[in-house]
């Protein structure tokens, strides 16, 4: 079964993206910032990541930067930020 893992500080965000991915029919893992997504990315490889850009601990593209496989890893970045 795909694997998804949704990276988003806010926490009703990250519920609601992780219910849709669930819906579709995926298992889902979840993290409020980049040090618990690099958990996460340990625990289990994720087929795709949607991950916010602004994170408490850094970016989501230093996360896009530690995914080893990213070739082979569907990446959605998201922001609630509208001038990024």
């Amino acid at each position: 079964m795909p694997h998804v893992l949704v990276v988003d500080d806010d926490a009703n965000t990250r519920e609601a993206l992780a219910a849709i991915v669930e819906a579709e029919g995926f298992t889902v893992a979840s993290a409020g910032g980049v040090a618990e997504a690099r958990i996460q990315l340990v625990r289990q490889r994720p087929d795709v990541v949607m991950m916010d850009l602004k994170l408490p601990d850094g970016s989501g593209m230093e996360l896009f930067d530690d995914l080893e496989d990213r070739d082979n890893i569907e990446t959605v970045l998201i922001t609630g930020h509208a001038s990024v």
